[in-house]
């Protein structure tokens, strides 16, 4: 019962005229163009040209790379010293190392 009730609701809308567009709604979209590119105007490299003379937004940055650099450094230095003992370990615990047992095999002939 509802359904129906809804579906007669939404063909009486449909059947319904649309309102008519107001006289000055090309002049309100215009002026709101206008008014967009003026608030816009500023682009990134404006801002950006703002901020790079402030000492505090350079050293700041400067501080910021220096950090990330000696984090990244050390982190990955100590993956790769990691790694490296832990592989030595692996082929030791699986006895990788035969191979350069003189006993299973002789090079003098």
């Amino acid at each position: 019962m509802q359904s129906e009730d809804f579906e007669k609701q939404v063909r009486r809308l449909k059947d319904q005229a649309a309102p008519g567009c107001p006289g000055n709604l090309e002049a309100n979209v215009l002026r709101r163009v206008r008014l967009e590119k003026d608030a816009s105007g500023e682009g990134i490299l404006d801002w950006l040209f703002v901020l790079i003379p402030k000492a505090g937004f350079v050293s700041a940055v400067f501080v910021l790379v220096a950090i990330t650099s000696v984090s990244v450094a050390t982190v990955s230095t100590l993956t790769s010293s990691r790694s490296g003992e832990d592989s030595l370990k692996a082929s030791h615990a699986l006895d990788f190392d035969f191979v350069t047992r003189t006993e299973l095999v002789t090079f003098d002939r």
